[in-house]
């Protein structure tokens, strides 16, 4: 799956959030997509499967306040 086509699978599924820092990741087979959502002690990115095109939002936190 190209970059823009993980793109376009994202603003779909995760929303207008995309940010421009991206990364596919070979051994997982995903996209992870930056994005501008907000949430304390988190950094979210949209993670697309590049085999099935599902998607969803990896919140990343930390548990620390």
């Amino acid at each position: 799956m190209s970059l823009k086509d993980a793109i376009e699978i994202g603003k779909t599924s995760c929303g207008d959030v995309l940010e421009e820092d991206h990364l596919c990741n070979y051994n997982t087979g995903t996209w992870w997509i930056e994005t501008s959502l907000e949430k304390e002690g988190c950094s979210p990115a949209c993670v697309i499967n590049v085999e099935t095109s599902e998607t969803e939002i990896n919140w990343r936190c930390t548990g620390l306040k």
